[in-house]
């Protein structure tokens, strides 16, 4: 898969979990991304990548330029059905209490049905070190499994793109396990991923092999 921004820009209230909710704006970008690359969106936080991520994973209510994939533009809903916002689940913009029973399992489960996917839940399970405990509960209440349990739902689903919140390097380092492991998952499978943070040291220092957007300086390769 081929996904080209096009004077891109998005804006708005952005969830970044340990921080809150809170606004940011990005400049306009010109981007493309590939199937089975890491892109690091580097900039401090209000530069705009929490934007680009939170917009690109259709959470905003609207953004500004287009979104080409495979050379035809999709609009805001196509996005929504392509792209997953790690740290939500199936329900997470949703306000109905009720929808809060609804178990990591559950929706591993729904995901593999829908999408027709190959695999068992418990290898879903299996791939994202989940523990049985936090398997069988809500993701708003699995704590520090949060961003593997919201990666293997949206891996049930089987989405194309992936997109984590802006984090500061010291939550980067503090989820350092999950992370690598989410993100070693999502590559093998060929899938989009996206992650914001500060320092391009930092990822340096996780990984081995990714792509930098750098927010002051445009596109370029590690």
């Amino acid at each position: 898969m081929k996904v080209i921004l096009l004077d891109f820009r998005a804006g708005g209230k952005c969830d970044l979990f340990h921080y809150g909710i809170l606004n940011d704006y990005s400049d306009r970008i010109n981007l493309t991304l590939e199937s089975g690359h890491l892109y690091g969106v580097i900039g401090e936080f209000g530069e705009g990548g929490a934007a680009i991520s939170y917009g690109l994973s259709g959470h905003l209510p609207s953004y500004e330029g287009s979104v080409w994939v495979n050379d035809s533009e999709v609009k805001w809903e196509e996005l929504r059905s392509l792209a997953w916002y790690v740290g939500y689940d199936i329900y997470s913009t949703k306000e109905s209490r009720r929808l809060y029973k609804h178990s990591i399992e559950k929706q591993v489960k729904e995901g593999i049905a829908k999408a027709g996917q190959p695999f068992s839940v418990k290898e879903v399970q299996d791939m994202f070190k989940i523990s049985d405990e936090r398997f069988s509960r809500n993701i708003k209440y699995v704590s520090g499994e949060r961003y593997k349990a919201s990666a293997a739902i949206g891996y049930a689903f089987d989405k194309q793109i992936f997109c984590f919140p802006w984090m500061n390097s010291r939550d980067l380092f503090h989820q350092k396990e999950h992370i690598t492991n989410i993100v070693s998952v999502l590559l093998k499978a060929n899938k989009i991923v996206l992650m914001p943070t500060s320092k391009k040291e930092t990822l340096a220092a996780l990984f081995d092999d990714f792509d930098i957007v750098d927010l002051d300086e445009g596109f370029k390769d590690r």
